[in-house]
């Protein structure tokens, strides 16, 4: 399974010391935890680009991977 994620970037870096949110390092924790890749980083247009691999086990379905992903509520 993929997903793909792309969002505009800030025009400019945030400062040091400004508060960051632990999105990325949940979803990384999430992707880990399933035995998949996750890349991010900028894209060819500028824009932010978050791509997950996972893979799915034959008795799996899906949606319910994407449940253990917190994909899905």
């Amino acid at each position: 399974m993929e997903i793909r994620a792309a969002n505009g970037c800030p025009p400019q870096p945030t400062s040091p010391g400004t508060p960051r949110g632990y999105g990325l390092v949940g979803i990384g924790e999430r992707v880990a935890a399933l035995h998949g890749e996750l890349t991010t980083g900028r894209g060819d247009e500028g824009r932010f680009i978050l791509r997950a691999q996972l893979p799915v086990p034959p008795h799996h379905s899906t949606e319910g991977v994407r449940r253990m992903v917190g994909a899905v509520r």
